[in-house]
């Protein structure tokens, strides 16, 4: 991939130095995906504008030209149940003395019940 942005990089330089410039946004355009990916390391905002799933943030996918949140995963509590938090992770986790199942209590109250509470 850096071979490929490197050659993108070669021929740029080229045709802005011999004057081909309307060929040169061809070529662009072209290789503009894979240079976002390449480049961008930094964290992209939160549920921002997207053309495909390379624009957003790796919990993300892009869905009608927006980030979303992945299954399980989330950009604010809205995304998450109600027995659920957003973890720094963007992981839907769940809140203090909450559950999704029996295996999430402790053996002193060992049920989960309707509402996500450990009970006995």
């Amino acid at each position: 991939m850096k071979n490929l942005l490197l050659a993108a990089l070669i021929i740029g330089i080229f045709i802005v130095n011999t004057g081909c410039i309307s060929y040169f946004e061809d070529v662009k355009d072209y290789f503009s995906p894979y240079i976002k990916t390449v480049m961008s390391k930094e964290s992209k905002p939160a549920g921002g504008p997207c053309d495909y799933d390379g624009d957003c943030n790796s919990w993300e996918y892009c869905d009608s030209h927006i980030c979303k949140p992945r299954p399980g995963f989330c950009n604010s509590i809205d995304d998450c149940e109600e027995w659920q938090r957003c973890s720094e992770e963007h992981r839907c986790v769940l809140k203090p003395s909450r559950c999704n199942s029996d295996l999430d209590c402790p053996l002193a109250r060992p049920h989960c019940d309707e509402e996500h509470y450990c009970n006995r």
